[in-house]
């Protein structure tokens, strides 16, 4: 277990940790303030003193109660749009103390730190990310929120075991396989996959995805854990736009899910749409895509329970 945090975080110091959130809490209290008019920059020079720790341009912002830091060039963004609402109260709604949950495309946490703090000390929580810049933020999110019960594994899920290439997107948010349909900066850079069976051990209760296209390989490789955790929720990504980069038609991930033996619900979060903010079925979405009513970057969240226990 080493001190990126790649296994509890224990390391780290609790002096460390509490100076870290007292430099945050005078940054936030002071923040807007007529304090801060009159101190001019001089508390600003010293509180970011402490908190230039951070990457290069990375950003501490507030989500809910939370809070985060993330790079740059999405976290003006996550400061202003709560984290997918829906998918939040969907995972209160299923997780319980001591359980067991994986975050597949862990990003910079907003997820994962939501999921530790859901299955308490007892549980564990699996947070899979392959990209430097958001692992960075990722760890220093669990440190800053104390959860120990949280592994990082830095590779990428996929089918199988290889070195495989990623696509830098134009934000830290829409990395992946495949070329992003909101834009890509051209960086490609290689990362290590690994099958999410060779990953994580049962039991295994709940599997987040989101991987930006990918997320049928994703459960190509995780068989063992489909067949062997029967009562195993999914929230998996849907993003038909991101789909058809990948060369597979948005029915494909719904239908597949279904086959697996999975009820769905679509989670609306995304904000592009009317049906933004509610619970949609498969066949609604379905219907809207076919009419040219969707956004052309919508997506949803597959909130998946079973429903029959199926072969893989």
């Amino acid at each position: 277990m080493d001190e990126d945090g790649d296994a509890p975080t224990a390391r780290h110091s609790r002096s460390s940790g509490h100076a870290q959130r007292a430099a945050e809490a005078v940054w936030w209290a002071v923040q807007g303030s007529p304090a801060r008019r009159l101190m001019g920059n001089r508390w600003s020079r010293a509180v970011r003193r402490h908190l230039a720790r951070r990457g290069p341009g990375d950003r501490l912002f507030r989500d809910g109660d939370l809070t985060f830091e993330a790079p740059g060039d999405v976290a003006g963004w996550y400061a202003q749009h709560p984290f997918e609402p829906l998918l939040v109260d969907w995972l209160r709604s299923q997780l319980r103390r001591g359980h067991t949950a994986v975050d597949v495309g862990a990003n910079v946490g907003l997820a994962t730190v939501r999921m530790a703090q859901l299955v308490g000390p007892a549980g564990r929580v699996v947070a899979v990310e392959p990209f430097e810049d958001n692992l960075r933020c990722l760890r220093r999110n669990l440190r800053r929120h104390h959860l120990e019960q949280v592994v990082v594994v830095p590779v990428a899920a996929g089918s199988d075991h290889r070195q495989r290439d990623f696509r830098l997107g134009s934000t830290t948010a829409t990395h992946g396989f495949f070329e992003h349909p909101q834009g890509s900066s051209g960086t490609v850079v290689r990362v290590t996959q690994a099958p999410l069976d060779e990953l994580v051990g049962d039991p295994v209760d709940l599997v987040k995805i989101d991987v930006e296209g990918a997320e049928l390989e994703v459960l190509g490789g995780m068989e063992r854990i489909l067949s062997f955790n029967p009562g195993l929720r999914l929230s998996v990504e849907w993003n038909p736009a991101c789909l058809a980069t990948a060369g597979e038609e948005a029915v494909a991930l719904p239908r597949r899910l279904q086959a697996l033996g999975f009820s769905l619900e679509v989670l609306d979060d995304c904000g592009f749409d009317a049906g933004f903010g509610t619970v949609r079925s498969v066949e609604q979405v379905l219907a809207a895509l076919d009419a040219g009513a969707l956004h052309p970057h919508w997506y949803g969240n597959l909130a998946c329970t079973p429903t029959t226990v199926t072969s893989v």
